[in-house]
């Protein structure tokens, strides 16, 4: 199957009910709403960053209101009118900033092949744009609210995958050290995913909500022969027996988020990525699951925590 339909079917999935009403009515009937609970979520939704108020609505257990901005944001983000493309550029793969017609921005990577010595080289070695979308996917399904919402379209004559990408927020690698200690949860995020390269370039803070974001996922949820392959080419990234294992002692996740992923049922979780990850990948993260959860549970015993059952 053509994986512009396969990615429409996946996405469709955790979006059961993509709202017809548009980006512009729901944000004016949600800032009318918040205008007296919190003026943080009218600003956000006044300066047409919706992905924030997203954030702001879920951490004040808004998550009715929440759902309905994903769902138009989603569908504005997969049909919106593009107006210009710009190279970005960073990282090892060419990125382009993308701009709509609303004002809001996307980070586009084309599917590429990696390139070495000039040659473009076969295989699946560079940008995964399934591993994108996977991510965010992944990412609502825990509830942890740090992938800026991850689409797959066409842009212009490439198709790949396109971020959200999120306004005034501070790249890890201008924090300093204790600043830029990562968060548990982040830590859950890409154990469970096997992110092979979250460095400082790849998460970033923002000081508006106190959070940090997780972008540039293209490293996750890669198979073992293609890790051997990225070291066979040079290419300095980490093998899966030097992904992160074990949870520190003062950076396990907390209960709700042990909990939410004890509760994940492996069966919804290939229900949301049987369409996009390919059947090893996907294999491989639902068996992931237990080693994450004996890994907290592990720390759990060290540190003398009964978790509730």
């Amino acid at each position: 199957m053509p994986i512009i339909t396969t990615t429409l079917l996946f996405l469709s999935l955790i979006f059961s009910k993509i709202s017809l009403a548009s980006l512009d009515d729901v944000s004016r009937k949600m800032s009318e709403q918040f205008a007296a609970k919190s003026s943080l979520v009218g600003d956000f939704l006044a300066n047409s960053r919706y992905q924030e108020a997203i954030w702001l609505l879920n951490a004040l257990d808004e998550k009715s209101s929440a759902l309905e901005i994903k769902n138009a944001l989603y569908n504005y983000m997969q049909t919106g009118e593009i107006v210009r493309i710009e190279p970005l550029g960073g990282g090892s793969t060419p990125t382009q900033k993308v701009i709509f017609a609303n004002g809001i921005s996307g980070v586009f990577k084309a599917k590429v092949t990696f390139k070495k010595n000039g040659l473009f080289l076969s295989g699946y070695l560079s940008t995964n744009i399934r591993s994108e979308a996977s991510a965010y996917i992944v990412d609502q399904l825990l509830e942890l609210d740090l992938v800026p919402m991850t689409i797959l379209r066409q842009v212009g004559a490439q198709f790949g995958s396109l971020q959200y990408f999120v306004k005034g927020a501070i790249s890890a690698e201008n924090l300093t050290a204790q600043e830029r200690v990562k968060p548990a949860k982040l830590l859950l995020l890409d154990y469970f995913i096997k992110n092979i390269d979250r460095s400082t370039h790849n998460y970033m803070y923002m000081p508006s909500l106190n959070k940090f974001i997780a972008i540039d996922n293209s490293w996750s949820l890669r198979n073992t022969s293609m890790l051997s392959k990225i070291k066979s080419y040079g290419v300095d990234k980490r093998t899966a027996s030097e992904v992160q294992r074990q949870f520190p002692l003062d950076q396990v996740p907390s209960e709700a988020e042990y909990q939410r992923l004890k509760n994940l049922d492996p069966a919804k979780i290939e229900e949301e990525l049987k369409s996009i990850l390919k059947p090893e990948a996907l294999a491989k993260l639902i068996a992931r699951r237990q080693k994450v959860l004996a890994s907290i549970e592990e720390v759990y015993r060290k540190i003398g925590y009964i978790p509730l059952q």
